[in-house]
């Protein structure tokens, strides 16, 4: 079950902004977070969990997610990484085309 963090309102708001919700409402207002933001930081700190050596369930069970959520994680961490790194090796072989003499490109790595 999901622990909530209720905080005085006068206490991190400016005065003016009370004022202007008031106007739209009184009593208990729920203000969501932003969900990529909120995923961008769970995502953070699954990697670093992992980096640390924990186990995908430790980390389940400390982040209050799946295990499965943790290997999502991952592995879309693992194909950006992928992606980043083909990326680069394409980048360097386009440059090495660019750079051969006598106008003849070399045989493609992937052929």
């Amino acid at each position: 079950m999901s622990q909530w963090n209720y905080v005085h309102a006068s206490k991190i708001l400016p005065e003016r902004l009370i004022k202007e919700i008031r106007q739209y409402t009184t009593g208990l207002i729920y203000i969501p977070t932003d969900i990529k933001q909120s995923r961008q930081r769970v995502a953070i700190r699954v990697r670093a969990l992992k980096e640390q050596g924990l186990r995908n369930c430790e980390i389940a069970r400390l982040m209050r997610i799946t295990p499965r959520h943790v290997c999502g994680i991952l592995k879309r961490f693992h194909d950006s990484r992928l992606n980043a790194i083909q990326h680069s090796t394409e980048t360097v072989i386009t440059a090495q085309e660019s750079q051969c003499e006598g106008g003849k490109t070399p045989p493609s790595p992937r052929a």
